[in-house]
């Protein structure tokens, strides 16, 4: 393995540990500074679209002058954030996602030598984070969460220090993308985003008031799904290998969109547990291939930004997706969210396949 390519593994662990942590109580932490469903969900829908067009500027810094000290910069804004919502303050839930992954897809892409098995290890690598960072509540009040974040994300940051990269930037700044056209063939990231935020931001908050279960059971269906999600993701390039990369991503969509819309009628919470954690499996295994196959179609000089945009054309239709399930929850009304999402989810695998299979078998 590559030395690069175990480094950015690293601070990929310890930078989804917290990011997972994070997700667990983040909602249900902000319902107990005293905001309501409907503010909660805009304080994430807020997060998620500052995230976003930070993420994009800071990516066309990073395709200018290189990516390595982009990320290495921004990575102060993400412990600033768990600092500040530590204290109580609710704003602090703005900084916590904010960063250019864009930047840091593309310097992992600079150190991968196959793409469909190194993008599958970085999979594995954040699932296994992602699983034990969501054991942390079982364990820790959810401010002991915010603390142990901090410290797992500086930890992990100072693995970048060592790595090498080759690609030292164009020295001028240019958000624009020459490669446009193959972005909007890969449009259909916002509908998958507006179905994202609708549903996944809020689903803590959703299992505490449907089932009344706190963060540590939460925390533990968080980490199973992830668990099984590692496997599911060293078995996506073996299935692509055999029916190709396109039919793998919509097959495997199309059945988590079936489990979605069974979600809502689960009548206990382990059986609402087993439903989701197959779900996400099958709406996720794919994510190594699609990876794959942007920066494979992408010229190297526009992966940041490209990945950016991908990212911009997600979030900010999903930004809107927590308000929307406030209101709704507010209204009593706990299970038209999971339709809406997997109507939308449906929509967008169809889009993809249409859009991409004169592209890609």
């Amino acid at each position: 393995m590559r030395r690069g390519k175990a480094l950015l593994l690293a601070r990929t662990a310890t930078a989804n540990a917290a990011g997972a942590a994070l997700g667990v109580v983040e909602s249900i932490y902000l319902r107990a500074l005293g905001l309501p469903p409907d503010i909660v969900g805009a304080y994430l829908g807020a997060s998620t679209l500052v995230s976003a067009l930070s993420n994009y500027a800071l990516s066309a810094i990073a395709d200018a002058y290189g990516r390595k000290r982009t990320v290495l910069a921004s990575s102060a804004f993400p412990i600033l954030g768990m600092i500040t919502l530590y204290l109580g303050a609710a704003a602090g839930v703005l900084l916590v996602y904010l960063g250019p992954s864009g930047a840091y897809s593309a310097l992992y892409a600079e150190n991968a030598e196959e793409p469909d098995r190194d993008w599958s290890h970085l999979s594995i690598v954040a699932v296994a984070a992602n699983a034990a960072g969501s054991l942390m509540p079982t364990v820790l009040s959810m401010r002991e969460v915010l603390a142990a974040g901090v410290i797992v994300y500086a930890a992990g940051t100072t693995a970048l220090v060592a790595v090498q990269e080759r690609y030292r930037g164009k020295g001028r700044v240019t958000f624009g993308i020459a490669s446009k056209g193959t972005l909007a063939r890969l449009s259909s990231a916002a509908i998958i985003g507006l179905g994202a935020g609708i549903v996944l931001p809020m689903l803590p908050l959703w299992l505490n008031t449907v089932y009344g279960v706190g963060p540590g059971p939460i925390g533990i269906l968080m980490s199973a799904q992830s668990a099984v999600m590692a496997l599911a993701f060293w078995m996506a390039p073996r299935i692509s290998s055999i029916i190709g990369r396109l039919r793998t991503i919509v097959v495997t969509q199309a059945v988590g969109v079936a489990l979605i819309a069974l979600f809502p009628l689960s009548p206990t919470f382990p059986l609402a547990a087993a439903i989701w954690t197959m779900r996400s499996v099958a709406m996720n295994m794919a994510n190594p291939l699609y990876n794959a196959l942007v920066n494979e179609l992408i010229p190297e000089g526009e992966r940041a930004r490209a990945n950016s945009a991908l990212q911009l054309l997600d979030s900010v239709p999903r930004s809107a997706g927590p308000y929307a399930t406030g209101v709704l929850m507010n209204m009593g009304n706990l299970e038209l969210p999971f339709y809406m999402t997997a109507t939308l989810y449906g929509a967008a695998t169809a889009t993809l396949y249409l859009l991409m299979r004169d592209r890609t078998r």
